[in-house]
């Protein structure tokens, strides 16, 4: 140790042969390392998959929290986070992610902001997960917060050491029901949206199922629409059949588009922002579970405000 800069991620058993053959593997090598540490947060990696990773010299640490990983990890890293002297943290998701281009830059730049992608299409993932998770009272502090704005994606996350561990100890202490998925991106929002942040150029978080951009796939490797290669594929979809890409992966045999989820989940967020526009147009109560998000000027800018 004694970098300044960690990658930090998470992963059980059932994503531990992704994490080492796929995530891993491209992280390695697209991303110059010199200067950063990386570490897995380990629940319940077989022994197999621990060996694998023992023999890269990656960081394992073992997962203390009970729950959902999604929301546990998010407690566990800032439980380690605050044992040491980094100044940059890249919190990233592992079981849908490939990393094709360096990254390192992003560490350098805005350092004391948050870094974030928001989703690119209007989706009803607040309206979903608020008001099922939380009780009427937080239900009413997160509508007041988060209505009228673009969801950011947590799968990504850049950030100073110190501004990490306080979103850390939020998430713990808003989420009640930690062993479901959904409300630490609720809580994650949340305190973003109250803190300064920056948007992140979309090649740094792109998901396909959610772009507006085109993008192709040539040998395996994405795309942007202009040429450039996509820096970070994340693959995201909560159950596998919403994933846009089918055999997902690091590597010139993977990655092959399913168009029943590409299409259908373009078709339904298409549909989603046509029921909030009109929902919008009845200027519904500040808490309606049909309370609208838009994009505000600027989200697809390199690095927007987040104020």
């Amino acid at each position: 140790m004694g970098n300044k800069q960690i990658i930090i991620t998470a992963s059980d058993r059932r994503h531990g042969d992704f994490l080492v053959g796929h995530w891993l593997r491209s992280l390695k090598d697209n991303v110059r390392l010199d200067s950063t540490d990386v570490a897995v947060i380990d629940y319940g990696l077989s022994a197999y998959q621990r060996n694998l990773l023992d023999d890269t010299g990656i960081i394992r640490i073992a997962g203390k929290s009970d729950g959902h990983v999604v929301t546990s990890r998010f407690i566990d890293t800032g439980r380690y986070l605050a044992s040491t002297e980094h100044d940059q943290v890249l919190f990233i998701d592992s079981a849908d992610i490939i990393i094709q281009s360096d990254i390192s830059r992003v560490f350098t730049t805005h350092c004391d902001d948050f870094r974030v992608a928001g989703v690119d299409m209007e989706i009803m993932f607040f309206e979903q997960f608020i008001g099922t998770n939380f009780n009427r009272v937080t239900r009413k502090k997160l509508w007041s917060e988060l209505k009228d704005k673009p969801v950011l994606n947590a799968g990504v996350i850049f950030a100073p050491r110190l501004k990490f561990i306080r979103l850390c100890r939020m998430v713990g202490r808003l989420v009640g029901n930690r062993s479901v998925y959904g409300p630490d991106q609720v809580a994650v929002n949340y305190f973003l949206y109250r803190e300064r942040f920056k948007f992140l150029d979309h090649t740094y978080n792109f998901m396909p199922g959610t772009e507006q951009e085109n993008f192709s796939i040539r040998d395996g490797v994405f795309y942007h629409a202009d040429g450039r290669k996509v820096a970070v594929v994340h693959n995201a979809g909560h159950v596998k059949v919403l994933r846009p890409i089918a055999n997902f992966g690091y590597g010139t045999s993977h990655n092959i588009m399913n168009h029943e989820a590409y299409y259908g989940k373009r078709a339904f967020f298409a549909l989603a922002g046509i029921v909030k526009g009109f929902f919008r147009k009845l200027k519904r109560p500040e808490i309606s579970p049909l309370t609208v998000a838009y994009r505000p000027p600027g989200v697809r800018d390199r690095y927007g405000s987040g104020k």
